[in-house]
């Protein structure tokens, strides 16, 4: 799980170990890629919003490692054709 605002991120991993998966989290881009690297995930919940690497950035670079991994974009700001370029990009979700 990947989102630069703490209060999401922490809210999210609630709710995910409440359901039973074990999370992983990260605050940006590059922590993401780090912790992908070393330990890859199943699946990758992904902000697009966040500062230096966005999530299309970051979702590019993890299929680039993997390409396989599914890769679940989340966003307040989403718009159609945002939306329409990460499916054509490769998000799952």
């Amino acid at each position: 799980m990947v989102d630069d605002e703490e209060s999401v991120c922490e809210f999210l991993r609630e709710v995910c170990e409440d359901a039973g998966y074990k999370v992983q989290v990260a605050l940006d881009g590059k922590e993401a890629l780090a912790s992908f690297k070393k330990d890859p995930p199943d699946t990758v919940l992904l902000d697009i919003r966040m500062p230096e690497l966005d999530g299309m950035q970051v979702m590019d670079l993890i299929h680039e490692l993997n390409p396989h991994v599914p890769v679940i974009l989340m966003t307040a700001f989403g718009t159609t054709e945002m939306a329409i370029e990460a499916m054509k990009k490769g998000a799952f979700d």
